[in-house]
């Protein structure tokens, strides 16, 4: 079972959620799934950035990857086989090291794209905040 937690930090004197972290822990994600959806459930358990471990091997989720379900109301999805296919782009490219799916072991999602998933079936600002 994937930990949920998000960090906070502040925007326009006001604290706020930055970023989601889903972290499952190297080797422990099933990459043949099509989809994952994870809840939205405030209170979040609260992080600040600099909780973070710099040696996590994190992927940034991008909003591309994100889907809704009007049948999973409160969850957003992560579409798997379309960040599989930005990982295989990313290898090609000459700076960026050589890793497994396996060592992946959290993923990384900024808020304001899950806002705007949620948001996209009622188009009005999402209020969890």
């Amino acid at each position: 079972m994937a930990k949920i937690s998000v960090t906070y930090d502040y925007f326009n004197d006001m604290l706020c959620p930055m970023h989601m972290l889903i972290h499952f822990g190297k080797g422990n994600f099933d990459w043949s799934k099509n989809y994952i959806y994870i809840p939205v459930n405030s209170p979040f358990k609260r992080k600040r950035a600099e909780d973070i471990l710099d040696d996590t091997f994190s992927l940034s989720v991008a909003s591309t990857e994100l889907v809704m379900n009007k049948d999973k109301e409160g969850y957003f999805g992560i579409h798997i086989p379309t960040v599989k296919s930005r990982i295989n782009k990313l290898r090609g490219e000459a700076f960026v090291p050589h890793f497994q799916l396996e060592d992946i072991e959290q993923f990384v999602i900024q808020i304001g794209d899950i806002e705007e998933i949620l948001a996209m079936d009622k188009n009005v600002q999402y209020t969890w905040r």
